[in-house]
C-alpha cells in the first residue's frame, strides 16, 4: 500500500503535469464510474443529456440521464426476465421527446418517450424484422423518419403508424428538413450521400467515394449545419468530406496523424470537433478545428492516462457550443465553451489533495488555517469546512458526493479532484 507521502507526491505530480492541458481543453469529466461502457449520446439541451450504456458483466443495456448538466445521473433500464434489449440508436427531439432504437429479443424495436425518459412506448416500424434501427430523425413530435438500412420508414402521427419504402442503397444515417426534402448516407458498393425531394421515393447521388484499402466503403454519419453546409466521413478512414453549396461540390479533408474518425460535430462551416482514433485503438483524441478540419488542435487525449490506460472514447454530441463525450470506464466528459469561474491557475501554491481520484475520504494538505469549500462544476458549494488551528492535513468525507469532477478551494488556491 502507498503511504500518504507517496500518494501526495504522485497526485501532485499528476496534477501539475495534466492540468495545463485540461484548462486549455475545457473538457472535464462529469461521470467516471470505472465500470460501464457508454456508446451513443444525445444532448437536446446543454443540461439534459441521454447516454446508452451497457454493464460489461451482465451485458445489460440501459440509458443514463442527467437534467442538470452532469451533476447527477439516473439510470433507465429496459431488460426484464423475458425481454432483452440491445440499443444501437439514440435521438432526442427535445428534452422531453426522444427515441431509442435497436433490437428486442433479436427483433427490431423502436421506443419513444414524451416525458424525459420516465416512460417509454414501443412504436416499432417492423417488429418482425431482425434488422436493427440505425437512424431516427423527426421534424417535430409527429412527423419523422427511421431506417434499418434496408427500408426507410415514415410516420405522420408520432410513430403510431408507419409507411415503408425500400431504399436503393444501404442507409446508415439520415436528415430531413421537412417531410419531402432529405439527405441520407451509406453505401451502394461505394460510399454515397443521397438526396430526395419526394419523401424518399426517389434519390439522386450527391457524393460517391471509395477507398481501395477497404472491402466496403461507407459513409456512416451526416452532420448538417444548414441547407448548404454538410459534413460526412468515410467509415474506418481519416477522410472528412465537406460541402458548402448544398452538395454540388465536395472537399475531401484528410485529418492528419489520425487512423480513424470516430465522430464529428460542426456548429458552422469552419468550427467543429473531431473524435479521432490513433494506432487502431491505442489512443483517442478530441480535436478542435476553426477551418473545417484542415487544421486541428488537440483538446484531450486518452494518451494522458488521466483515467488510466485503455480508455476508449466512442461518441459525442453538441448542442450549440456545449458538448458531451462518452466512452469506456463509465467516462462522460463535458466541453465548456467558456470558463466556469473556477480554475486552477495557481499551480505553485502549497495546498494539495490526495488520493485523487477519491472515493470516501479526501485529504487536504494546507499551509495554514484556511476555510475549505468544495464546489461542483457549476460552481455551487457542496461542502464547507474550517481547518482547525495549526492542523496541516484536513480529511473530508466525500462519500455522499456523486461521481464527477469537483474543485477544492482553500484560501486563494484551487485544486481539482475526481470523485469515484
Amino acid at each position: 500500500m502507498k503511504t500518504k507521502n507517496t500518494s501526495l507526491t504522485v497526485a501532485s505530480a499528476i496534477m501539475l503535469l495534466l492540468n495545463p492541458f485540461m484548462l486549455n481543453a475545457q473538457w472535464s469529466a462529469v461521470r467516471y464510474d470505472q465500470q460501464n461502457i457508454f456508446y451513443n449520446v444525445s444532448a437536446p439541451t446543454a443540461n439534459t443529456v441521454f447516454v446508452t450504456g451497457v454493464e460489461p458483466v451482465s451485458s445489460q443495456y440501459f440509458i443514463l440521464r442527467t437534467n442538470d448538466a452532469g451533476t447527477t445521473w439516473d439510470s433507465i433500464s429496459f431488460n426484464t426476465a423475458s425481454d432483452t434489449f440491445l440499443l444501437t440508436e439514440l435521438y432526442f427531439f427535445d428534452a422531453g421527446t426522444g427515441f431509442a432504437g435497436g433490437t428486442k429479443n433479436g427483433n427490431q424495436v423502436l421506443l419513444k418517450t414524451t416525458d424525459n425518459g420516465n416512460s417509454w412506448t414501443e412504436i416499432t416500424p417492423n417488429s418482425s424484422s431482425i434488422d436493427f434501427i440505425r437512424s431516427v430523425h423527426f421534424i417535430d413530435a409527429q412527423n419523422g423518419f427511421a431506417t434499418d438500412g434496408i427500408f426507410l420508414y415514415k410516420t405522420f402521427n408520432g410513430g403510431t403508424a408507419w409507411t415503408s419504402i425500400a431504399t436503393p442503397f444501404n442507409m446508415r444515417d439520415l436528415f430531413f428538413e421537412d417531410m419531402n426534402s432529405g439527405l441520407a448516407c451509406g453505401y451502394n458498393g461505394i460510399a454515397v450521400v443521397m438526396q430526395t425531394s419526394d419523401g424518399g421515393q426517389n434519390w439522386n447521388t450527391l457524393l460517391s467515394a471509395a477507398d481501395s484499402n477497404l472491402f466496403v466503403s461507407s459513409f456512416a454519419k451526416l452532420d448538417v449545419v444548414n441547407s448548404n453546409v454538410v459534413f460526412t466521413a468515410m467509415e474506418n478512414t481519416a477522410k472528412l468530406y465537406r460541402t458548402l453549396d448544398g452538395g454540388n461540390s465536395w472537399q475531401t479533408i484528410v485529418v492528419d496523424s489520425t487512423d480513424v474518425i470516430r465522430d464529428f460535430n460542426f456548429i458552422s462551416a469552419d468550427t467543429g470537433h473531431v473524435l479521432a482514433e490513433i494506432g487502431w485503438g491505442q489512443e483517442y483524441r478530441i480535436l478542435r478545428t476553426a477551418n473545417g478540419g484542415q487544421d486541428l488542435t488537440m483538446e484531450y487525449t486518452t494518451g494522458w492516462n488521466f483515467y488510466g490506460g485503455g480508455v476508449v472514447l466512442n461518441a459525442f454530441s453538441f448542442v450549440e457550443q456545449t458538448g458531451y463525450a462518452t466512452g469506456s470506464n463509465g467516462l462522460v466528459k463535458k466541453y465548456f465553451p467558456s470558463a466556469t469561474g473556477i480554475s486552477e491557475e495557481e499551480f505553485n501554491g502549497t495546498t494539495s489533495v490526495y488520493p485523487n481520484p477519491a472515493n470516501t475520504t479526501l485529504s487536504v494538505v494546507l499551509s495554514g488555517n484556511k476555510k475549505i469549500t468544495v464546489n461542483n462544476l457549476l460552481g455551487d458549494v457542496v461542502m464547507e469546512k474550517i481547518s482547525p488551528p495549526r492542523k496541516s492535513i484536513v480529511d473530508l468525507d466525500v462519500s455522499s458526493l456523486s461521481p464527477g469532477i469537483y474543485f477544492i478551494k482553500a484560501g486563494s488556491e484551487v485544486r481539482k479532484f475526481i470523485k469515484e
